[in-house]
């Protein structure tokens, strides 16, 4: 070695005023029949940290509200609730298919004649078979419309929670220029 040394120095930040990690943002929304209320807050930690907290109907849209969350937050643990509710009473959730009910009464009948047994078959053992009383709730399939409008709540309270974060961070006003009290 020549006996210099080397100072290790940062990066430069450049003229970026400093931001807090400690926010809070909120939205709320109505869409056709529901509301999207939205609440997101973030306080230190040394990396980017999630704790989401969504109603099942969004479960599939929780890698791309963290991915809306990663594009506008570098550091710090974001507590994200979404909560839905609905404003009107929701569609009728079961649907009879007919058609499986007659086939099902056809299948009893020749079971009956095929074991020569006889049968009294009823509307409750029809009624009770897979497939003729169907719960739309069963397909699982997410609303997109409800999709629609949660994400954009979560970039509204998102958008509100960075805003927060640097008013938070900016330097207060010298003493003598925030007036008296």
């Amino acid at each position: 070695m020549d006996g210099t040394t080397k100072k290790r120095s940062r990066p430069s930040r450049g003229a970026a005023a400093p931001i807090s990690m400690t926010g809070f943002g909120s939205a709320h929304l109505e869409g056709k029949g529901f509301a999207v209320e939205v609440e997101a807050r973030s306080v230190n930690h040394r990396f980017v940290a999630f704790n989401l907290r969504m109603p099942m109907e969004l479960g599939l849209a929780e890698p791309e509200v963290e991915e809306r969350i990663r594009k506008q937050i570098q550091r710090g643990s974001v507590t994200l609730t979404v909560q839905l509710r609905r404003l009107a009473a929701p569609p009728p959730t079961a649907v009879v298919d007919v058609a499986q009910a007659r086939a099902v009464l056809a299948a009893l009948r020749k079971l009956s004649k095929d074991l020569k047994l006889p049968a009294k078959i009823t509307f409750d053992q029809v009624a009770r078979a897979p497939g003729v009383l169907v719960s739309r709730a069963a397909s699982n399939a997410p609303d997109p419309a409800i999709q629609a409008l949660a994400l954009r709540g979560v970039d509204q309270a998102m958008s509100q929670l960075v805003a927060s974060r640097k008013r938070e961070g900016a330097p207060s006003p010298p003493i003598s220029a925030r007036g008296s009290p």
